[in-house]
């Protein structure tokens, strides 16, 4: 197996260190967010105002689902994906997953000036992060196969640790055609 899965919360440094580790193993990065904003053709903050979470939460399965045949991948994947066990069941075989976590300090400091990244619910950004990440830890370590905190390591060293755990079930690619 050829692919990886990045689980996490919002602003733990996932899609830094998935991006950054496709690039080294020469595998296609496949971002779920990404993905979404491109079939809405607009941001995903601008469509959860619009049309409200639960839309989106409908779109992000439907487009994740979609990626049970994916191979030679880096998915990253929206930090909600963990709360859909049967999106989970099709992308945990794909390969190991990866949860990428950090402080609840960290995550605030790093969403306080992001406008791309509605909250959640209606409260303020800390206890937005506090309620939210509190009803997904489980979910992430449930799923998890790798566990690194991007808090603890600076990402040349988380990226060091990723791939240590993966050495012997991933192989690295040939350079990656775009799709």
């Amino acid at each position: 197996m050829n692919t990886l899965v990045f689980l996490g919360f919002r602003a733990t440094g996932k899609t830094t260190l998935a991006t950054r580790i496709a690039e080294r193993l020469k595998l296609r990065y496949i971002s779920t967010d990404d993905l979404i904003e491109h079939n809405l053709a607009m941001p995903i903050s601008r469509y959860v105002a619009e049309h409200g979470w639960n839309a989106f939460r409908k779109k992000e399965h439907e487009i994740a689902s979609s990626l049970k045949d994916s191979k030679n991948a880096v998915i990253d994947c929206g930090g909600g994906l963990a709360e859909h066990a049967d999106v989970m069941a099709v992308l945990q075989p794909l390969g190991p997953v990866v949860w990428v976590d950090a402080n609840i300090d960290d995550m605030e400091h790093r969403m306080k000036d992001d406008t791309t990244r509605p909250l959640l619910s209606e409260t303020t950004l800390r206890h937005d992060i506090e309620i939210n990440y509190e009803r997904r830890r489980h979910l992430y370590g449930h799923y998890a196969d790798i566990y690194i905190n991007t808090s603890d390591y600076s990402i040349e060293e988380c990226i060091s640790r990723v791939e240590e755990q993966i050495r012997d079930r991933i192989k690295p690619g040939r350079d990656v055609p775009e799709e």
